[in-house]
């Protein structure tokens, strides 16, 4: 298996921490970052005594890591910019899909 075998997990986090570390971060952290919140949810979607939950769950780094990325998901996914309340949107005076196919200029 990827996991055991090569140890996949652990480089895997210590790639983010370091990455963390770091001024400039790599511009693959993000990539890191949906493989690991894909890993979290397989596990959280199969029966606690399939291979991948059971395991996540005697791998120390992960459960050490894991509140670090739930926060970091959550950053990401919370964003500073307001969200238009219910009822504002966009009119563009110019309607391409509407102007599309009618023939005049």
């Amino acid at each position: 298996a990827l996991f055991v075998d090569a140890d996949f997990l652990t480089k895997l986090i210590n790639s983010i921490q370091e990455k963390a570390e770091e001024k400039y971060r790599s511009e693959n952290r993000g990539f890191t970052l949906l493989f690991c919140n894909y890993i979290r949810l397989m596990s959280d979607a199969q029966p606690h005594f399939s291979f991948l939950p059971h395991f996540l769950s005697l791998h120390s780094l992960w459960q050490n890591f894991l509140p670090d990325l739930k926060k970091e998901t959550l950053r990401q996914v919370y964003s500073p910019i307001p969200v238009p309340m219910k009822g504002a949107f966009f009119k563009p005076e110019f309607d391409s899909f509407n102007s599309m196919g009618s023939g005049g200029a």
